[in-house]
């Protein structure tokens, strides 16, 4: 982008402009995971065990949103759109199921819109759609 700005090669005019690059290493995926929790930890605050549950949070985490966390960049993304909707629905809904929806809206936002408009297919009593299990799987498809 700086190429067409500068009438010249962008990465020239960078080592002009900055003259003592820092090479700052990535951190590790245990430090990304901590940061993760803490900021998880700030928004949450202390919930009773009766709102927390560990092992549905260990699998949420385990096999869902640790395979979208790859930078701080990801979790300030994940983190503050679960912050808003936390404050919003705190005392409406489970925070591990907020979490997991969460996850699902910021990175496979195709899924989670899905899952929207089938809210009454995956939430609702069964009984109410059809009688027949066959209409019932047409309306999930």
């Amino acid at each position: 982008a700086l190429g067409k700005v500068q009438n010249g090669n962008g990465k020239e005019y960078l080592e002009k402009v900055i003259q003592v690059p820092f090479e700052i290493p990535a951190p590790s995926i245990d430090d990304i995971y901590k940061f993760l929790f803490d900021k998880l930890n700030n928004v949450l605050g202390n919930l009773p065990g009766d709102k927390w549950d560990r092992n549905t949070w260990g699998e949420l985490f385990y096999f869902g949103i640790k395979w979208y966390i790859r930078t701080i960049r990801d979790i300030t993304r994940y983190i503050n759109v679960f912050s808003l909707k936390y404050e919003l629905l705190k005392d409406e809904t489970d925070a591990v199921d907020l979490l997991g929806l969460t996850c699902l809206q910021v990175f496979e936002p195709n899924i989670y819109t899905k899952l929207l408009s089938h809210k009454e297919e995956l939430c609702g009593d069964i009984s109410s759609y059809s009688a027949s299990s066959q209409n019932y799987n047409d309306k999930i498809k």
